[in-house]
This record gives C-alpha cells, structure tokens and sequence, in this order.
C-alpha cells in the first residue's frame, strides 16, 4: 500500500464486527476492507527526508526521536 490510513478510530465500540473510520478520508469498513484501498489523504513531506506518506529508512527526525532521552526502544 503506498498511502496507509494513518489514523482508524472504530465506529462504535460495543459492534463485534470491528468497523472503523479513517480520520484522514473518512473511509469506512473492517480492518481488512481498509487495507485494499490506499488513503485518499495527501501528507505533507516529512521535514527531515522530504518523503510522503511513509519516511525514509535512514530518516534523521525518526532517528533523532528514537534516540531521545526516555526513549526505550525494545527489540
């Protein structure tokens, strides 16, 4: 998928089918149904490695985050 839905925030908690809605596009559906389809949101590039919507491997601002103080990351 080149353009994930960033953020999915189900639709009614107490519904066992697991219907979600992204917060960028709006688009609706199960997990599944949602991981066919790209997101119609356009992400501005990152600041650090100029890619859009996913960073760089050797992103600078992810490295500088992940190194930060208090920041443990667990293999």
């Amino acid at each position: 998928m080149a353009n994930p839905h960033g953020l999915l925030i189900r639709t009614n908690p107490i519904d066992q089918r697991g219907q979600y809605r992204c917060e960028y596009c709006d688009a609706r559906g199960t997990i599944e149904e949602l991981c066919v389809f790209d997101c119609t949101h356009i992400y501005p590039p990152c600041d650090h490695c100029g890619q859009t919507p996913v960073c760089a491997p050797d992103c600078a601002g992810i490295a500088a985050a992940l190194s930060a103080p208090g920041v443990h990351v667990i293999r």
